[in-house]
């Protein structure tokens, strides 16, 4: 390389990236489900309910009171979702990692979208999970669809889509430098509603590299 590596400013550079390596790479040794055990929790739709299910807890309140002036008059349903029953979604969650062909980083955000099925899970261990994937050499494509399948495991939720979006070194910094280009992966199992930006079939999409 050129460099003189007695001088001062070396001498224990190799002792630092044999450290800074460990700590990037640390994700080998994760174990998802002892990761996630104690944060998996069962939904109900009664979990939420100290009034009856289809009555608005305001109108349940007043009808109590108004009962003199509106004897014999049956609640009004209002329909209500159950509980654990919608999407879940995290965004922009952080991502770094290292890139296996050159061993440069690569970073950005990952979004995680899932539609449960009874279980629901702590919300900073879908971070969790996602920087265990990260934190190994890996290609954003791999890395997109290990995050997802993990966490179908885990949650067997009814679906649940995975989207990562990531500037990569190993393009900006050398080969074709292009340092304002952003790869955007994406995987999904099971089935989620549409929003017409995603398709919603049972099938892990390709990923795609922009």
């Amino acid at each position: 390389m050129g460099d003189d590596p007695t001088r001062e400013g070396l001498l224990n550079s190799p002792r630092r990236s044999v450290k800074a390596l460990r700590f990037l790479t640390a994700g080998y040794g994760a174990d998802i489900g002892a990761l996630t055990s104690r944060a998996l929790f069962t939904v109900s739709d009664e979990d939420d309910c100290d009034e009856p299910h289809g009555v608005a807890p305001s109108f349940a309140s007043s009808s109590a009171a108004g009962s003199s002036s509106s004897a014999g008059a049956a609640p009004v349903p209002v329909p209500r979702p159950a509980f654990g029953s919608g999407l879940v979604e995290v965004r922009d969650i952080e991502i770094y990692s290292l890139c296996e062909h050159h061993l440069l980083p690569f970073f950005g955000t990952c979004r995680v979208t899932y539609l449960p099925a009874g279980k629901v899970l702590g919300l900073s261990k879908l971070a969790r999970v996602a920087d265990a994937f990260s934190r190994r050499l890996q290609i954003q494509e791999r890395l997109t669809y290990q995050i997802a399948e993990a966490l179908w495991h885990v949650l067997q939720p009814h679906g649940i889509r995975v989207v990562v979006e990531c500037s990569h070194l190993c393009m900006s910094m050398r080969g074709v430098e292009q340092p304002r280009a952003v790869t955007v992966t994406r995987a999904e199992l099971g089935s989620l509603p549409t929003d017409g930006s995603a398709p919603s079939s049972g099938i892990c999409q390709p990923c795609s590299r922009l």
